[in-house]
């Protein structure tokens, strides 16, 4: 697809730059051991919030722009706030953090537009081709899983910054060219009120899809910052530590990248199938979770299944949700909810894990009390329009 690009841009500088802090805190002449740290850490995560707020507009204005210039214009603005932030650490006497803060709350802005790009386009393609939702995320996940590879290239720290962006710079060169007479959809005019419902309205509506998207970036993010106090109880060093966080999180970006990119869009044409390859992974995390002790074989199991079930959940309540609001006025409006909702679970999810590790509190606990609501709420979810999305799925118009 034309905008793989900028997404496999997207997950190589989420991963990369988590790998190069500790080179970007001492530019600041910040100690990477130091508490301070956690002040570079923050300014540079400020694109969180930009890609919530970013991902209500462009869901709000795609449909008046069109695809094509929506996504130009996000990758030009990405391209400049990324140029931006390589200038603030490197173009100056000293670097910038204000900058470079400023910097990354513009790329979360541009961001925040690829994903509902690329939702739209596959709902309105004809025929329209949801089964490969998944490929969109699977792209991001395999430049996740190849961004801390950068930190290997014999290059100067800035060069290897613009190294990243030569993907989405090669898709906006060539996007009129690979999305020449396949894209069908270019916006439409809001003709009444039943058309143009406003998101808000749209979010009441679908509130059950919204809560289990939600829940599963919460849960990714509780995760995440679960595996080094689970790590650090095996009674590890700090170094043993990062090796095994490192190898299970290439573990787990391997799993996914091959899921979403190659087996669910296979298995979504049997939504039978898909459900199971989810309740029952999330069943096995929670008992895993509950009813096991502390060791590395555990772990593994349990990331293994944690990943199968969510790198499932987005395409299965993606899917269920265009085909059960189909209308075209409506497509983007939707996509930017989820991706507002997903930036929501990860703010959530990432606070309330730090709170309980700074209570000092066993963070086990709050995963299992959130696969248990993400359960609750997918079930209702299955429910309310499984049935319907399943007939739908099954007779399209």
């Amino acid at each position: 697809m034309w905008l793989l690009g900028s997404l496999f841009t997207l997950g190589i500088n989420q991963t990369l730059l988590i790998a190069l802090l500790p080179q970007i805190a001492k530019l600041f002449g910040i100690d990477p051991q130091g508490h301070e740290l956690g002040i570079i850490a923050l300014a540079l995560n400020v694109n969180l919030i930009s890609y919530w707020i970013g991902s209500g507009i462009w869901g709000k204005y795609i449909q008046k722009l069109s695809l094509t210039s929506s996504y130009i214009i996000a990758s030009i603005g990405y391209i400049g706030c990324h140029i931006l932030f390589i200038s603030a650490l490197f173009h100056f006497e000293q670097p910038l953090l204000w900058l470079a803060s400023l910097s990354r709350l513009g790329l979360g802005l541009f961001s925040s537009a690829f994903m509902p790009i690329g939702q739209t386009y596959l709902a309105h393609k004809q025929p329209p081709e949801l089964n490969k939702l998944s490929q969109l995320s699977g792209m991001a996940t395999l430049g996740r899983l190849i961004g801390p590879a950068f930190v290997f290239i014999p290059f100067a720290l800035p060069n290897i910054l613009l190294l990243t962006i030569v993907p989405i710079l090669i898709s906006l060169l060539l996007v009129n060219i690979l999305a020449k007479n396949s894209i069908k959809y270019e916006g439409e005019p809001i003709k009444s009120s039943a058309s143009s419902s406003p998101s808000w309205s749209l979010a009441k509506r679908h509130y059950l899809t919204l809560l289990t998207a939600i829940f599963t970036t919460l849960l990714v993010a509780i995760y995440q910052l679960m595996l080094i106090p689970y790590l650090s109880k095996l009674g590890l060093n700090d170094q043993k530590i990062s090796q095994y966080l490192a190898s299970i999180m290439v573990c787990i970006s391997v799993i996914m990248a091959i899921n979403q990119l190659w087996l669910i869009p296979k298995c979504m044409a049997y939504p039978t199938f898909m459900w199971h390859s989810i309740i029952w992974p999330l069943f096995a995390t929670a008992a895993l979770l509950a009813f096991t002790p502390y060791n590395l074989i555990a772990l593994l199991a349990l990331s293994v299944t944690f990943t199968i079930a969510l790198s499932n959940l987005p395409a299965w309540y993606s899917k269920q949700l265009l085909l059960v609001d189909n209308h075209s006025a409506h497509t983007s409006k939707l996509s930017g909810l989820l991706a507002q909702a997903h930036s929501s679970g990860h703010l959530i999810g990432t606070g309330c894990a730090s709170l309980i590790l700074y209570l000092q509190l066993n963070i086990e606990y709050l995963l299992i009390t959130g696969i248990i609501s993400l359960l609750i709420c997918a079930v209702m979810l299955r429910r309310k329009h499984g049935s319907t999305a399943e007939n739908i799925n099954r007779n399209p118009i």
